[in-house]
């Protein structure tokens, strides 16, 4: 009782306040309440208030999780003393970033120079909550006078890009620097994954932007982990030392396949899910905006940072301004006939199953409420089924007539509820913190929401009661099946209940759980203490480790080349052996490094990669390829980064020399601009299934450290050639050793080996050249010893999947190949036809200009022959000797009328022509 006094003290389960009335804080938690948890937050209150003291904090506590059983429902009430300025700094909430130590609320700050990067973002993107969430983050610190970039690094088309301009300039009116991260549409890093590439691309434009105005704050959504690389650059000690790496939590991709009851199928969502964990493992802060998301993130194995907090989304302007009309102007109307609305996606996460469960009950129960039913949302699929088919298949049971109201923009459907008699359901399954919850209690109509996942930390304590219901109540869960292992099902009573509840209430209006000028505050001044924060340089271990660098080539010739370019590096490697498959008879330049060399062709490479290993005496082995070009400072950078990073594994990235590789996009949409460092074979740290269908974890160079080498018992020795390495790294991944990416180029490829083409275009295009037989039998062996029994054969199906859809795509490949040689050839023909047609063409004019000379000779004969004559000939005609022998001349020369001449000349040119355009055709 005595250390109590002026600290903290934890009351739970009813425990008495007397003895503690000298606390400066008193929590109540009360994790199992008897009864109702809105009494059991009453009577916490009225308590407080009797022992004098100040609500901090009122609001739900969640307990257990998918590790322990249902997550529950308990109260939490914060008291302090009165007047105690504890209470200010909890304005946001127990766990907001009001709390964080590195931002003591007392410092003075300055304006904070700050990029917000986000892959969706209102504008370039139609719509979505994460979108929504960074503009308006960007809009609101802009407002507050930080100096404010925002970047989009999503993807978009060409013909949206165009819009740039325009997006510039209306960011630019609110203060805000809009960019575009590259060209979405063509990334030139050699990686057969899109959001991989994004990655690295982006790491280097941050690279190049910091250097040129260092930023304060980074803010990046930890979807599709676009910040993975730059946070890796900064563990390794390779750059933005003083930056604050913000990561917000929104929706991975496994909790929305969770979310809509779907599995990950697809290798490219599982690496976004790697990229992803490790965003968040390496963030230097994490902000979600509601707790129920870091408990799934803890409960499903994530690293969550220590400076980890929960702090409300900025809310939009558009509905900071329904919330000032609310108070002026009726949101909604109550004329006309009374309409029940399911607003949002139309999908299984958001609840649409179990509110159509809803209307049969009410329909049923007879005495229904309302008089028309409408989905006003983008209609998207239902347990696999279209939106659109499921409704229709619903609904035709119901008396009470329906539509789907979708397609429209977020004005739209807000003027759409503001001009109807109506009540609004959101009944998701679960949810993390929906835009569709915040603009309802903004616009002020009424409406029912399930509890479920972290609706219910997005409104007042007072409103909930009013407002939702449990959910998956029947065991006081807060999470659907796939959740944890409760198989209870949805509270489908509890919301029909609601519905009618609310239907029969007067009008009330429901207020959000953090005001927006304490988010705001909370933001700014978390800003401004940041920016204002003396920079300490990080201290990087005094050690240094030892590394020796182990070759892999051909022949002689090529390990004498890497040899010498690692030896007149920066940093000297401790020792340098090669492996060759064959040696040679050229003598090595009398200036030739002096390196050990070992001579082991086909299987005996595995059985000498291992010996050689075994008997390197240095703290990392550095395995380079003889058709890998060794930058000078490789050794000192690989050392430098595992000394600071950690690690176990280092892939290492290498330049792809060759400019005009194809990556799969169209010629005319691809960039020219491209910097040199940019244009490289980038491979990934995880996750390890990746492994199975192709070399992910290398492009070929990698290093190790000789302690996580021995504890994986070395290289096989019953593998050869690339499989070797590749092997060797699926063991490490599998064994959960730490492999990092070094995200800059160390070295450059001078020569493509089998899987070039397969990093180079985006996955699905390229097909995979996938080992067979034995050599399959031995890269997949750590794979299948995870996978025993009957699920032994998984990753063989897996690889064979993966080669049948690349046979797909190399037939594709082949046929467009192929078109486009068509294309080539008809393009020459079309320039012969187009040749010849203007060759036709003058000779048509000079058969007009024959045709024309005929009727001018027509003429003349006619003329000629109907002269009067000037004389009597033999016969008695008085045209005289001559006029008669021209006739006579004429008629036995032509041997037919003069007449025809010309017409003959016409038919004679339209058979040449008709002849011609035969030909063309």
């Amino acid at each position: 009782i005595a250390a109590a006094r002026d600290g903290v003290v934890v009351l739970t389960d009813g425990a008495a306040w007397e003895p503690f009335d000298d606390a400066r804080v008193v929590i109540v938690a009360e994790l199992t309440p008897a009864g109702s948890v809105f009494d059991a937050i009453a009577s916490a209150r009225a308590r407080a208030a009797e022992r004098g003291r100040d609500i901090a904090h009122a609001g739900l506590l969640h307990s257990g999780g998918a590790t322990q059983g249902p997550r529950r429902e308990g109260a939490l009430v914060i008291a302090c003393r009165h007047g105690d300025e504890l209470a200010a700094a909890l304005d946001n909430g127990p766990l907001s970033l009001t709390l964080d130590p590195a931002a003591p609320a007392t410092a003075a700050g300055r304006p904070a120079r700050v990029l917000v990067a986000s892959c969706e973002v209102a504008g370039p993107t139609s719509n979505g909550g994460i979108g929504t969430a960074y503009h308006s983050l960007a809009h609101m610190l802009a407002k507050a006078g930080h100096d404010v970039t925002l970047l989009f690094t999503g993807w978009i088309g060409p013909e949206r890009a165009e819009l740039e301009p325009e997006w510039r300039a209306h960011f630019s009116e609110s203060g805000i620097d809009f960019q575009l991260l590259g060209c979405p549409w063509d990334v030139p890093v050699r990686n057969p994954h899109h959001q991989a590439r994004r990655a690295y691309e982006f790491h280097r434009w941050l690279q190049e932007a910091h250097a040129a105005q260092p930023f304060d704050v980074v803010h990046m959504p930890e979807a599709l982990g676009h910040g993975a690389f730059a946070q890796t650059a900064k563990r390794l000690g390779r750059a933005y030392d003083g930056l604050e790496f913000v990561i917000g939590t929104h929706s991975s991709q496994r909790w929305v396949a969770e979310c809509n009851r779907e599995g990950i199928d697809d290798l490219d969502r599982l690496v976004m899910e790697h990229l992803e964990r490790r965003s968040v493992e390496l963030a230097d802060v994490l902000i979600s905006p509601t707790a129920f998301l870091l408990d799934y993130m803890h409960n499903h194995g994530w690293s969550l940072p220590q400076r980890t907090f929960v702090q409300p989304l900025v809310r939009p302007q558009a509905v900071r301004r329904l919330a000032g009309e609310r108070h002026s102007v009726r949101a909604g109307t109550t004329d006309g006939p009374r309409r029940l609305v399911f607003f949002g996606r139309l999908e299984t996460c958001k609840g649409l199953e179990a509110f159509c469960d809803a209307v049969d009950l009410l329909v049923e129960g007879g005495d229904v409420p309302f008089e028309h039913v409408t989905f006003l949302g983008r209609p998207e699929r239902v347990l696999g089924e279209s939106a659109a088919a499921y409704i229709e298949r619903r609904g035709a049971a119901w008396s009470l007539p329906h539509e789907i109201v979708g397609g429209l923009g977020h004005a739209e459907a807000i003027a759409y509820l503001r001009s109807h008699n109506c009540v609004v359901a959101l009944p998701s399954l679960v949810d993390n913190s929906p835009n569709t919850v915040i603009e309802t209690i903004a616009l002020g109509v009424p409406f029912v929401a399930s509890r479920s996942g972290g609706i219910g930390e997005l409104i007042a304590v007072d409103d909930l009661a009013t407002t939702t219901f449990d959910g998956w109540g029947d065991a006081r869960a807060l999470e659907p099946a796939t959740f944890s292992d409760v198989q209870d099902p949805f509270d489908v009573t509890g919301l029909a209940v609601a519905l009618r509840a609310k239907a029969a209430a007067p009008p009330a209006a429901v207020a959000p759980a953090i005001g927006d000028d304490a988010c705001d505050r909370a933001y700014d001044r978390w800003h401004r203490a940041i920016a204002a924060r003396p920079h300490v340089p990080r201290e990087l271990p005094a050690a240094q480790l030892t590394a020796a660098v182990c070759i892999v080539a051909r022949d002689e010739v090529e390990a004498t080349r890497v040899a010498a370019a690692v030896a007149h590096g920066t940093q000297a490697p401790a020792k340098v052996v090669a492996v060759v498959e064959r040696g040679t008879d050229e003598r090595p330049e009398a200036a030739a490094p002096a390196f050990e060399l070992v001579v082991a062709a086909g299987r005996d490479g595995g059985p000498a990669r291992r010996r050689v290993a075994a008997a390197l005496d240095a703290d990392v082995t550095i395995v380079l390829r003889g058709h890998e070009d060794p930058d000078p400072e490789l050794v000192e950078r690989v050392v430098s980064a595992m000394s600071a990073g950690g690690g176990d594994v280092l892939a290492l990235v290498t330049r792809d020399p060759d400019a005009d590789r194809s990556n799969g996009t169209l010629r005319h949409l691809r960039r020219d601009d491209v910097p040199r460092d940019l244009r490289a074979f980038v491979p990934l740290s995880g996750p390890a299934l990746a492994a199975v269908a192709y070399p992910a974890l290398s492009v070929g160079p990698y290093a190790i450290r000789s302690s996580a080498l021995a504890a994986l018992d070395g290289f096989a020795s019953d593998t050869w050639g690339d499989a070797v390495d590749r092997e060797l790294l699926s063991r490490a991944a599998l064994a959960d050793l730490r492999i990092d990416v070094l995200p800059e180029p160390v070295a450059t490829t001078i020569r493509d080996d089998a899987w070039a083409e397969t990093r180079t275009r985006y996955w699905g295009e390229a097909p995979v050249p996938s080992p067979r037989g034995e050599e399959q039998i031995r890269l997949l062996r750590p794979f299948r010893r995870l996978s025993e029994g009957p699920l032994a054969d998984l990753p063989a199906l897996l690889v064979g999947t993966v080669n049948a859809v690349s046979a797909t795509a190399e037939r594709a490949n082949a046929a467009i190949a192929e078109n486009a040689e068509l294309v080539d050839v008809y393009e020459g023909r079309i320039a012969e036809f187009t040749a010849l047609t203007d060759l036709y063409e003058g000779r048509i004019a000079e058969q007009r200009d024959l045709i024309a000379l005929y009727e001018r000779q027509k003429e003349e004969m006619r003329t000629a022959l109907n002269a009067p004559r000037t004389g009597t000939d033999g016969d008695g005609d008085s045209s005289g000797p001559s006029a008669g022998r021209t006739r006579d001349r004429l008629r036995r020369a032509t041997r037919g009328p003069a007449s025809a001449w010309p017409a003959r000349g016409a038919r004679v040119a339209r058979r040449q022509i008709e002849q011609l355009r035969r030909r063309q055709r």
